[in-house]
């Protein structure tokens, strides 16, 4: 007497069986959403990274610039093309003619 019974899924396991399967896609959707932001945050690193280092280097070029240019200005250039001495300083003077220079290395 070989008898075969078919396991009846009642409401309540049906119900368990598809918020069961929910979860579980919703937690391979997060985690591949996880693995994607990792990866984009990375490479946008990456370039954040690269943009700096290429604008500090763009910086130490012009301030090289500046100080070979603020070495070669004097008094009779200025006065050439038409800046003058203010009678009243208002907010700052300089009082010494010492100059910042950049030490070679």
């Amino acid at each position: 007497m070989n008898r075969t019974y078919k396991q009846r899924k009642t409401g309540y396991q049906k119900h368990v069986v598809f918020g069961l399967s929910g979860m579980i896609v919703v937690l391979i959707i997060g985690y591949i959403t996880c693995v994607y932001a990792s990866v984009v945050s990375v490479v946008e690193r990456k370039h954040t990274e690269t943009a700096y280092a290429d604008s500090a280097a763009r910086v130490v070029s012009l301030e090289r610039e500046y100080m070979t240019l603020s070495e070669s200005i004097t008094v009779e250039e200025a006065e050439r093309l038409g800046f003058v001495e203010p009678e009243k300083t208002l907010f700052a003077a300089r009082v010494s003619d010492t100059r910042v220079t950049m030490a070679a290395e």
